[in-house]
């Protein structure tokens, strides 16, 4: 929480801050995220329903991870950053807390334009 509030003192004062990402460097490594204004447990007492922009912002990082499926079959599961148009195509689609194997969240299957059918996962 000091982290937090020294950095907004330090923008107050006219200082040209990226607190969020400042404080999620300094937070990196540890069990803690920021969520709002507000520090949180990244892997405690998670939510069921998230966005996929509100959940890289609490695990700090900004990689998320695609998986398609193919006539019925899973393939593998890619990296992706999240910038640009994955940050606009993707940011606000939602995920469910998996409580099975694999990444922690997961979106429903999302069929494109194209007709390929995908889903966003994340730690």
């Amino acid at each position: 929480m000091a982290l937090v509030v020294a950095t907004n003192t330090v923008a107050l004062q006219g200082w040209d801050v990226n607190w969020r990402q400042n404080v999620q460097w300094a937070l990196r490594g540890s069990r803690y995220g920021i969520s709002g204004c507000s520090l949180v447990e990244r892997y405690e007492n998670l939510t069921d329903r998230t966005t996929l922009s509100e959940r890289l912002e609490i695990i700090g990082g900004p990689i998320f991870y695609t998986q398609i499926r193919k006539n019925e079959k899973l393939c593998k599961i890619t990296p992706v950053l999240f910038a640009g148009q994955a940050e606009k195509a993707s940011g606000a689609a939602f995920l469910s807390l998996n409580r099975g194997v694999g990444r922690r969240y997961r979106s429903d299957w999302i069929v494109d334009k194209r007709g390929a059918c995908y889903r966003l996962l994340s730690d």
